[in-house]
């Protein structure tokens, strides 16, 4: 397991519950822990995807994308890595599972898990995290990811 890795699985452990809507949820589940950053709006350029944005008390600002009320994708940039549990929901134990597979490369490498049903890219170092998630079976057709910074 890289370095990268183990962080992750050392800060999931000791997080506080930051709750936001979570990946494959309903997009009007409200935040219990920090603080919407102005109303919901349009994404320019995507008939009916939602963004919303969420500062957490962590200092993490979580953006989730939703189509029909439900969040298909988000990004994140902070001094912390998000509270991966509330961020994926439901796909958590998949990201588990993969953080458990040895992965090649340098200790320092950006983490990047590929499973069929959610794809987490993470990177940074202490007080400068960024990544993206999304689940590729509730992304709409034509919806390109990179025009919102998340990395497919």
């Amino acid at each position: 397991m890289n370095r990268t890795a183990k962080y992750i699985l050392l800060l999931l452990a000791g997080l506080p519950c930051l709750a936001q809507a979570a990946l494959g949820g309903q997009a009007s589940a409200l935040p219990s822990e920090g603080q919407p950053q102005g109303p919901s709006t349009t994404v320019p350029g995507a008939s009916g995807i939602i963004q919303q944005t969420i500062l957490t008390s962590r200092g993490v600002t979580i953006t989730e994308y939703s189509a029909q009320g439900v969040v298909f994708a988000a990004t994140w940039q902070g001094p912390v890595m998000p509270d991966f549990s509330q961020l994926l929901g439901n796909y958590f134990p998949q990201f588990q599972s993969m953080l458990r597979t040895p992965v090649p490369g340098s200790k320092n490498a950006p983490l990047v898990t590929r499973h069929p049903q959610v794809v987490v890219h993470a990177q940074g170092h202490m007080r400068a995290f960024t990544g993206s998630t999304y689940a590729p079976a509730l992304v709409p057709v034509s919806f390109s990811l990179t025009s919102v910074g998340v990395t497919p």
